[in-house]
């Protein structure tokens, strides 16, 4: 007599052997980079977006945050953030001289991070000093936040960038004279007209 193996039932689960069965190879994916984000910015509401930004985006990782430049040497001096990218405000405590004297006590701490500015007034002379001082990386706090994750990514990727407001006043400021460009330089430093004429030798 043969013995017929019975037939499994409709929905019945057949095991198969495993060495029939073989396990296909998986290629692994390699891991995207993860940029270390430290935030200096002294504007409560100006910190909280941007921590939110670097937070729900996959590229970055928070690295810390200070309101002042005293705080953000402190916690670098501690090594509690080693920052890929720093992001630091136009309007720093201190005014036009410490910003510029942090800016290079960053450079000196942290050779290897790329610095980005966000700037709350779009001025041409605040884009052509933040350039004299090496960052390429500007965004203007009114644009939109789309904009500020294209400047932290353009950062990531050390790629100059400047937000639509600022394209439009760099543009503008390209249009004018060497004169007109000196004039408007020292107006977004705050400088009076008195002032201004005297610098540019004007009676």
């Amino acid at each position: 007599r043969i013995n017929v193996p019975p037939t499994p039932h409709h929905g019945a689960h057949t095991h198969m052997p495993t060495h029939l069965a073989p396990a296909p190879h998986r290629t692994s994916m390699p891991r995207q980079r993860e940029f270390r984000v430290f935030v200096v910015e002294g504007q409560t509401a100006e910190r909280t977006v941007l921590a939110q930004i670097v937070r729900r985006d996959a590229a970055f990782i928070p690295d810390g945050e200070a309101a002042t430049t005293e705080d953000a040497l402190k916690m670098l001096d501690a090594q509690t953030a080693a920052p890929d990218i720093v992001v630091l405000s136009w309007l720093l405590d201190g005014g036009e001289a410490d910003r510029w004297a942090f800016v290079d006590e960053l450079r000196r701490r942290c050779p290897d991070a790329r610095l980005a500015m966000t700037c709350p007034k779009e001025r041409p002379g605040i884009v052509r000093t933040a350039r004299e001082h090496g960052i390429v990386v500007l965004h203007a706090t009114r644009d939109s936040f789309h904009s500020l994750r294209r400047a932290l990514h353009h950062a990531a990727q050390e790629k100059p960038y400047l937000s639509p407001r600022l394209q439009e006043v760099a543009a503008q400021a390209e249009a004018l004279n060497p004169r007109h460009q000196e004039i408007l330089g020292y107006m977004s430093e705050g400088a009076s007209r008195p002032e201004i004429a005297r610098l540019l030798g004007i009676s």
